[in-house]
């Protein structure tokens, strides 16, 4: 046995030394500011509501890819409701023909009169004018589009909510 021999070698990727973390300049991200409406509009949070998995996963692919943050995908409009507060998204992606008891409108008009005003896009296979409850949501607070719609359509249809919201 050699005397000279460190019982335990710290790794020299290690961050810790004497029993303290490190701080690692370089890798601690700093939070930076948006610069342009544009970018500032990419930073907006979005919360998606879509009881078709397949389609929901693919949406938020897309708008992270887009540069878009999706706080959370949910199914349903009551989980939405319930989820909101804690999300507090900057925009809901919503669809209106929802498993459940509440269909997307409704949970639309709820979240607006009882906690707060988001802009929301409507994503549906169906016409506008067979939701007539529409009415009851600030015109300016939402958008309308049907199914199918290509991304291009969509984020222009978002920057447009998140910028007249603005």
């Amino acid at each position: 046995m050699s005397i000279n021999k460190p019982l335990y070698q710290t790794p020299p990727d290690s961050r810790f030394r004497f029993g303290r973390p490190e701080e690692d300049v370089g890798q601690r991200s700093i939070q930076k500011q948006p610069k342009s409406d544009s970018e500032r509009i990419k930073w907006s949070s979005i919360l998606i509501v879509e009881d078709e998995l397949l389609v929901a996963e693919n949406l938020k692919d897309a708008l992270q890819k887009e540069g878009y943050k999706v706080t959370e995908v949910v199914s349903s409009a009551e989980e939405a409701v319930r989820r909101f507060s804690n999300l507090n998204p900057d925009l809901i992606l919503m669809d209106i023909r929802l498993a459940g008891s509440m269909d997307g409108v409704q949970a639309a008009i709820l979240i607006h009169e009882t906690l707060k005003r988001v802009p929301i896009l409507f994503l549906t296979a169906y016409p506008e004018d067979e939701f007539p409850h529409l009415i009851a949501i600030d015109r300016d607070l939402y958008a309308f589009l049907t199914k199918p719609y290509d991304l291009k359509q969509l984020t222009r249809t978002i920057e447009k909510l998140l910028t007249t919201r603005s």
